[in-house]
């Protein structure tokens, strides 16, 4: 299968186009620029996103790429718009070839939701642009589904961890927080996160290609975590492997902050989306924190 990948040179896109090469697919991968070096896909035929838009010829779409999170799309909004056109080029693209879609979402577009865990039947309320963008490109693309008949496969993800993120992510930010001996939180702490290792989210990803059209999934590690005590375990796991004493502090809580976010994993579990076993959080966030402290090193 020719399966397009947008955002392969970033942290779960990279990864997704890894595994489709090695499970024998003829990837593409966009780029706006040179492959990142810390990163180089290997087997990955390289394409520009004006390419693909226009010219592109492909079997399946895997959307992974644009402003990556709360803060980018909150710190420049601007880039809402350009990911909002592109992605709308894109499946129109995508329907001219009749090729299926994966569209990697965000728990983000639920905002607060009183009742938890949270099924994908529950109204949307983003408080972030970044919610909001990621709702509308959801809309957008079972927009085409219903009425262009494009079949499309929607993964509302949790916080993916469990190694090269970026590095503004709610984990890595932690870990090199530490690192540097002081975290500061978003205000006390108490908001909560569902955490996934990526290559579990990797794994659904490549499952989602040939799941029933036109349906949406929670996808998650099934544990839901406080930030604060998430912060306490890497302090705890960085002074271990480090010796590094580190303080953790209150700042002021973010406007947009969207609150509990626990998911209910029932549909994605009935679909057999996920594997059989998921990577503990601990787990993952050692990933985490073992490759933030090789980069350390090798500077």
């Amino acid at each position: 299968m020719r399966v397009l990948v947008t955002g392969a040179t970033g942290f779960v896109g990279n990864l997704v186009a890894w595994r489709l090469v090695a499970d024998g697919h003829h990837v593409i991968g966009t780029t706006r620029g040179s492959w990142k070096p810390r990163v180089p896909p290997k087997g990955v035929e390289p394409a520009f996103p004006f390419e693909m838009i226009h010219h592109g010829v492909f079997d399946a779409l895997v959307h992974a790429a644009g402003p990556s999170n709360v803060r980018i799309c909150h710190e420049q909004p601007v880039v809402v718009g350009d990911a909002l056109k592109d992605w709308a080029r894109l499946l129109e693209r995508a329907w001219e070839n009749r090729a299926r879609v994966v569209l990697l979402s965000s728990h983000s577009v639920y905002g607060r939701q009183e009742v938890q865990p949270i099924s994908e039947t529950a109204a949307l309320h983003p408080r972030s642009i970044y919610g909001a963008m990621k709702a509308a490109q959801e809309q957008l693309a079972m927009a085409f589904h219903h009425a262009k008949g494009l079949p499309v496969v929607v993964l509302r993800c949790a916080t993916l961890v469990g190694g090269a993120e970026r590095p503004d992510a709610l984990v890595r930010r932690i870990v090199e927080s530490a690192m540097a001996g002081k975290i500061v939180l978003d205000g006390d702490g108490s908001q909560t996160r569902d955490l996934c290792d990526v290559s579990d989210a990797v794994e659904v990803v490549v499952r989602a290609l040939t799941a029933q059209a036109g349906e949406t999934y929670n996808i998650s590690g099934g544990v839901t975590v406080p930030i604060a005590m998430l912060a306490e375990f890497v302090a705890r796991e960085v002074a271990a492997k480090t010796g590094t004493r580190v303080e953790i502090t209150k700042g002021p809580a973010r406007p947009h902050e969207e609150g509990p976010l626990a998911l209910d994993l029932s549909k994605a579990m009935a679909a057999k989306l996920l594997p059989p076993s998921m990577v503990p959080w601990p787990v993952a966030v050692r990933h985490t924190i073992t490759w933030c402290s090789e980069q350390r090193s090798a500077t």
